[in-house]
């Protein structure tokens, strides 16, 4: 070891301590001891002043449990590892010691053994702490890496690997490239669940981190909200390990979210490929085996590669209509045939909804429906929109619930279309209103008010009766008739002077036009009413 870590040992009975210190190989881990205490309150003061690596605590002690030292310690932002040691078994206490991101949680009576073996595994890891710093702060990098380099910079060959590596701060070599996704599904509401999802995401991304490390030249993570994505860059002759380790850490990461209640684990393996131009590939069978689990189920190992894709060449035709039909409803905003189209797709076969093309179709048809979302709303970044979509449809865990999701999505985002259109046509309307509250005197006509909301005068037409229920005359005529009406109600102006401040320069044709609209002439008007 390149130095010696301070480790702190806590119970509230002073032999366990002693017999605890007796257990632990200090020298062969590179450990000092620097404090042994016997209550929390102490505890904390300790870790306060000596900022130890490693705490080793009891979780009940007097004036202050081990837990509540932990939570104190993380909300002072003290950077320290912990392992429990404690009597209990109850589920709470490891659901808590999870939560709080403790390390490892060791049942009395201790072993030395697993206790030196837990500890060595620490030791190993805060070592490379420098090297998980630097993960940290490239998070940005690695998560661009996963998520978009594949599809843009990677798969066009213009990096060299010494070029990549400068770029995303990696350390690749030639050799095998592979996708791997810890997918978490929730059986209960996410939303309930944030703190957990949280903790767990958190506890995987160090599980895989450690366990990959060592077969690996490079092991890239991007957490999701979801789970934990990773790439793992190794030579071939490794691969029969790496498989055992995919087995081992799956059979790992199932230990610990069995401590939570709500979450379901599938382990998506995608095929290695052993070209870094070639990632976009490996990630799409990675993403599929993550697609295959909503067929063949949860709770287990996915290799895409195992499994025969569905040969979708009959369905070609279907598949073009469909999108297309898609696409029209979109443009359209017409939710019912949306809603029959995507019925109509995941009516097909389980063996072709398993394929990479059944799936690549949904995912271009939410591409290409917030691209046409964008045009309409004037969003300027659609791949939010494709994106908020995408996050509620990963969490369906089979495609029934997928095809339920979609279509409450698209609907959900084709109604709010229907609005800004509605809202964007009101508003020149509204403008014209106003107009010809102010101008009715003046000559006015389709054109000369299309010209002053800069609309063709034939869509203003369209619009106009869309939005008012009436063409323009008749709305204007209507207007002038409501004004001559409070006029020999409520004045002395004669009929001439009527029809002149209308924009009438007849005022027989006035006449005419009230008997029509209103049904009497307007000097019986006058009689009735005035």
């Amino acid at each position: 070891m390149e130095r010696q870590m301070k480790l702190i040992i806590a119970d509230d009975e002073p032999f366990i301590c002693g017999m605890l210190e007796k257990l632990i190989d200090f020298d062969a881990l590179g450990l000092e001891l620097a404090a042994c205490v016997n209550d929390g309150k102490t505890l904390l003061a300790k870790i306060e002043e000596l900022r130890p690596d490693i705490v080793l605590t009891d979780i009940s002690m007097p004036k202050m449990d081990g837990l509540e030292v932990i939570r104190l310690t993380r909300e002072k932002d003290i950077a320290c590892r912990f392992i429990i040691i404690s009597g209990y078994r109850q589920f709470e206490y490891a659901y808590n010691a999870l939560k709080y991101d403790v390390d490892d949680y060791i049942l009395k009576p201790v072993e030395g053994q697993e206790l030196n073996k837990v500890l060595l595994k620490l030791c190993s890891a805060i070592c490379h702490n420098s090297l998980l710093h630097d993960e940290q702060e490239n998070s940005g990098l690695y998560e661009y890496l996963i998520e978009k380099a594949p599809h843009e910079e990677l798969r066009s060959e213009a990096l060299s690997l010494s070029e990549i590596n400068q770029r995303f701060r990696t350390t690749f070599q030639n050799g095998w490239y592979r996708f791997l996704f810890l997918k978490l599904d929730f059986t209960r509401d996410k939303k309930q669940l944030t703190e957990d999802v949280s903790s767990v995401v958190n506890k995987l991304h160090d599980m895989t981190k450690t366990s990959f490390s060592a077969l690996c030249y490079d092991v890239v993570i991007s957490d999701k909200q979801d789970g934990v994505m990773f790439l793992l860059n190794y030579t071939q002759e490794k691969d029969k390990e790496i498989r055992k380790q995919i087995h081992a850490v799956f059979v790992e990461a199932k230990n610990v979210i069995d401590l939570f209640q709500g979450f379901n684990l599938t382990f998506c393996v995608g095929q290695a490929v052993d070209k870094i131009s070639q990632i976009e590939e490996a990630k799409r069978s990675c993403r599929r085996a993550s697609w295959l689990r909503m067929h063949y189920g949860l709770n287990q190992i996915i290799y895409s590669e195992q499994v025969e894709e569905g040969n979708t060449a009959g369905f070609s035709v279907q598949f073009k209509e469909i999108r297309e039909n898609l696409e029209k409803s979109f443009v359209a905003m017409d939710i019912e045939l949306m809603k029959e189209q995507i019925n109509r797709f995941f009516a097909h076969p389980q063996s072709i909804l398993c394929s990479t093309d059944s799936m690549q179709f949904i995912r271009d048809i939410e591409t290409r429906f917030s691209e046409i979302y964008g045009m309409v709303t004037k969003e300027v970044n659609t791949d939010i929109i494709r994106k908020k979509i995408a996050r509620q449809l990963h969490i369906r865990a089979d495609f029934k619930s997928y095809q339920e999701e979609l279509i409450v999505q698209l609907s959900s985002h084709m109604e709010d279309m229907t609005r800004t259109v509605s809202e964007k046509n009101a508003k020149p309307i509204r403008q014209i209103y106003a107009y010809i509250e102010q101008h009715y005197a003046e000559h006015l006509s389709l054109e000369s008010v299309a010209g002053l909301v800069n609309l063709n005068p034939v869509y203003l037409s369209n619009l106009f009766k869309k939005e008012s229920g009436q063409n323009f005359t008749e709305y204007l005529t209507d207007y002038r008739m409501k004004k001559a009406k409070e006029f020999l109600k409520n004045g002395d102006m004669n009929i001439n002077e009527i029809a002149d401040a209308l924009g009438y320069t007849d005022a027989r044709y006035f006449s005419k036009v009230f008997k029509k609209e209103v049904g009497v002439k307007p000097t019986d008007y006058r009689k009735i009413y005035g």
